[in-house]
């Protein structure tokens, strides 16, 4: 008999392919409704603590431990038009205790609302934050996810562009960067 996990993806799987929205404002409904919702529970590692912040701006949640040597800047993924950092509460409370890492994860406009460049504005904001809370370039790692990842290859750019101190490192997992889906790789993949 399957997993109690594996029925509830097999269900919650079903029920978005099934939705066929009759507009993009429906289609984004649907999509906020089903993938903007955090666990119901997050067990933080022991040694991490979460804060919720809203300051001018700047909103969004850290994931911070008692000593920490660097922080990191997570972007959630959505696609750009869904998504929250309450969804990623527990992969960056391990990421803050394995790496001895403060995690600030913001809060950024969706589309479709607020269109481009929102959403990299905001990302280099909460970069700008970072920097006046006393970090420095070199101990901030900038991260995310799709989107996320999208944006966080949005904000190096931005960064070199204004001549901004650049952070020690970025990772994006599965970036959605070309949101024109012109890349000759969506419909080939050449070797590498």
């Amino acid at each position: 008999m399957p997993s109690l996990i594996a029925r509830a993806l097999k269900t919650g799987s079903r029920l978005i392919v099934r939705h066929q929205p009759s507009s993009s404002k429906s289609l984004v409904r649907h999509l906020r409704l089903t993938m903007g919702n955090p666990p119901l529970v997050t067990l933080l590692p022991r040694g991490v603590k979460r804060t919720t912040f809203h300051e001018g701006n700047i909103k969004g949640d850290w994931l911070r431990v008692e000593q920490p040597g660097q922080v990191i800047l997570y972007f959630h993924g959505g696609g750009y038009v869904c998504g929250s950092p309450k969804t990623y509460h527990n992969l960056c409370s391990r990421l803050a205790k394995a790496l001895q890492a403060d995690v600030f994860l913001p809060v950024y406009r969706l589309a479709p609302e607020h269109p481009f460049p929102a959403g990299v504005n905001d990302a280099l904001e909460a970069y700008e934050f970072l920097l006046r809370q006393g970090w420095r370039g070199d101990q901030i790692s900038v991260a995310g996810d799709s989107a996320g990842a999208g944006l966080t290859l949005a904000l190096l750019l931005a960064l070199r562009d204004r001549e901004r101190p650049m952070p020690k490192c970025a990772v994006v997992y599965s970036p959605y960067a070309d949101v024109t889906l012109t890349s000759p790789s969506r419909l080939h993949n050449d070797s590498t």
